[in-house]
C-alpha cells in the first residue's frame, strides 16, 4: 500500500504556458498571496501543488532565492539557473476551483497545437510518448473541465478531434483565430 499522501496539482511546467495570463492565473496569483507566498517568486518551470497531510493540506511550492539585497541570484552549482529552493506552507485558504472559461480559447488552440507540433517529425513510437494537450491540460484541470473546454472550441469550429477528444486538432477557422489572438501556429 502507498504511504504517499494525495495530491493535487495546481500547475506543472508544461501547463504552465497555458495558464499564464488566464483567469486561473490571476486566481492563483490571488490564492498564494493569500497564502503568504509572493507569486513572482514562484518559478514557472516548476510544480505547485496542494499535498494533503494528515494535519492538514500543504502547498509545495518552489521559490526564487534572494540575496541581501533583495535580488534573484544564480545558483552557484548550476551557473545556467536561478538559486531556488523547494517550500512547504501551511494551506490557510483553499485553491480557486478550476472552470471552463479558466482555459480561454487562445490557451487552448496553443496547446493543441505546440503538442501536436512537438509530435511531428519523430517516429510513431516516439510520438505516443509525448503528453498530448488533453493530458498536459488534464494534470492541473478536472477532466470534466478540459472537456467542455474542447467541446466550446468544437462548437465554434475551431478544432476537430474525430473519433477522439483527447487528440483534438485545429481547424483551419481554429488556426486563423490561433494568429487573431496572438498565438503561434
Amino acid at each position: 500500500m502507498d504511504d504517499a499522501p494525495p495530491e493535487t496539482l495546481l500547475c506543472t511546467p508544461d501547463a504552465w504556458p497555458y495558464l499564464d495570463s488566464t483567469p486561473r492565473h490571476e486566481k492563483l496569483k490571488g490564492w498564494l498571496k493569500d497564502n503568504g507566498i509572493d507569486p513572482s517568486d514562484v518559478p514557472a518551470k516548476t510544480d505547485l501543488k496542494i499535498v494533503h497531510q494528515p494535519d492538514g493540506p500543504v502547498i509545495d511550492h518552489w521559490v526564487y532565492l534572494r540575496n541581501k539585497a533583495g535580488a534573484r541570484y544564480v545558483d552557484p552549482d548550476n551557473p545556467n539557473q536561478a538559486a531556488m529552493e523547494n517550500r512547504v506552507t501551511l494551506c490557510r485558504t483553499p485553491p480557486p476551483r478550476p472552470r471552463r472559461s479558466d482555459i480561454t480559447t487562445r490557451a487552448l488552440l496553443q496547446c493543441i497545437t505546440d503538442r501536436r507540433n512537438l509530435r511531428e517529425g519523430v517516429s510513431f513510437i516516439d510520438s505516443l510518448k509525448i503528453p498530448t494537450a488533453w493530458d498536459v491540460l488534464c494534470e492541473v484541470y478536472p477532466d470534466k473541465v478540459v472537456a467542455a473546454a474542447l467541446f466550446r472550441e468544437n462548437d465554434r469550429d475551431l478544432l476537430n478531434y474525430g473519433v477522439n477528444v483527447t487528440h483534438s486538432f485545429l481547424t483551419a477557422e481554429g488556426v486563423l483565430r490561433l494568429i487573431k489572438l496572438g498565438g503561434q501556429p
